[in-house]
């Protein structure tokens, strides 16, 4: 599923403002964050899969991603 988030709407998120208005990503069995763009274009991450069960990974996400309540499904 690709999933985001405005930029405004997700303030303490550090991937988004004041460069782009939004970020999008894949989540897969809400477990596995995918984020090509951040990894490869922006070169804002070490690599591209995040595991969502690993605390240090959790950690990350959150201080890259912001809060997952946050995150809505693209339509």
């Amino acid at each position: 599923m690709v999933v985001g988030y405005y930029s405004n709407d997700n303030s303490t998120a550090e991937i988004g403002l004041p460069n782009h208005d939004g970020h999008d990503f894949a989540l897969i069995n809400d477990r596995w964050l995918v984020d090509y763009w951040a990894w490869h274009v922006e070169g804002l991450v070490a690599s591209p899969i995040f595991d969502l069960s690993n605390s240090a990974d959790r950690r990350e996400v959150t201080r890259l991603y912001g809060s997952t309540v946050k995150w809505k499904p693209l339509e």
